[in-house]
């Protein structure tokens, strides 16, 4: 059977831009022969080799790699499929971790909403120290009283009140109890 398609045909057969069939001849995916017109003429092989790049493309295999792909043998096409899936399964696992995240925010966003719905009354919390710090120095900078004294507070930012040497202990205590010297407070 010797049935040619134009460009077109192949086109709508196998839903590709005209464009698309040019480029991927023009990179020497497959040859195709032109008649007297100059108008390409696509037999039933060129429509096998066609839906092979579809399929090759489809995987996320770039051009580049197709057309080592066609004209290998079958020990080094396998390793290429083989490749390929190994790919393909990272990106099904970093995909599924993407969508957990997401599906965890969803759950959270709801959370919020639910608690939007509630109604609440501002109150001050009484408290006498705050400690913020970098989670990397959490234990140089646990050596900070559980309880400071209940006195008036000031925000110190720089050096950690116990001589730790870590550079990102904000606390509020009485400034006259600090080792350090004091820093500007970022702004927030």
């Amino acid at each position: 059977m010797n049935h040619m398609f134009s460009i077109g045909d192949i086109a709508r057969l196998l839903n590709v831009p005209t464009a698309t069939l040019r480029f991927w001849e023009e990179k020497g995916l497959f040859t195709v022969e032109k008649g007297k017109n100059r108008y390409r003429r696509y037999n039933v092989r060129n429509l096998a080799e066609i839906a092979d790049v579809i399929f090759f493309r489809n995987l996320g295999i770039p051009v580049s790699r197709v057309g080592a792909m066609g004209s290998s043998t079958l020990e080094e096409y396998a390793c290429h499929l083989q490749d390929t899936q190994d790919q393909l399964k990272e990106k099904i696992q970093t995909y599924s971790q993407m969508y957990g995240r997401t599906e965890q925010q969803l759950l959270h966003l709801q959370e919020v909403r639910a608690l939007m719905q509630c109604t609440f009354q501002l109150e001050e919390v009484p408290f006498c120290a705050v400690y913020a710090f970098d989670y990397g120095e959490r234990t140089s900078c646990c050596a900070i009283p559980r309880t400071p004294p209940a006195m008036s507070a000031t925000l110190i930012r720089g050096i950690c009140p116990r001589k730790c040497g870590a550079s990102s202990c904000r606390l509020t205590r009485p400034a006259d109890r600090f080792c350090g010297k004091k820093a500007p407070i970022p702004a927030l």
